[in-house]
């Protein structure tokens, strides 16, 4: 259980592995229904859709944030994804491919 709380904090840091697993998860979640059970681009595709992203919005947040720490960033960087096309790409770089910063992190609790 004190896995699944981990997906609900901001505080601490996560890993690249735990990056990946959450947007792999909350991709499947929002994608994969979407295109097997409704038509594209119908009403009831895009309800499913707005609803599966609200679900997964917060597991998506806390663990970009976290991740964010672990980079020796302020969480408030997560506000990158709203940059048209170049927040993606700098959160995707950022989170997903650059390694953790161990020296003189002040996110790292108990370092």
């Amino acid at each position: 259980m004190e896995y699944v709380k981990k997906y609900f904090t901001f505080r601490g840091c996560a890993t690249r592995t735990e990056f990946w697993i959450v947007m792999l998860i909350a991709s499947i979640i929002v994608l994969v229904p979407a295109f097997l059970f409704f038509e594209p681009y119908s009403h009831e595709a895009k309800e499913y859709v707005n609803t599966a992203v609200l679900v997964t919005l917060w597991p998506v947040a806390a663990v970009q944030i976290r991740r964010w720490h672990d980079r020796n960033k302020s969480g408030w960087w997560i506000l990158i994804n709203f940059v048209p096309f170049i927040g993606f790409f700098w959160v995707l770089i950022e989170n997903g491919f650059l390694p953790s910063m161990h020296e003189g992190n002040r996110f790292r609790e108990g370092e």
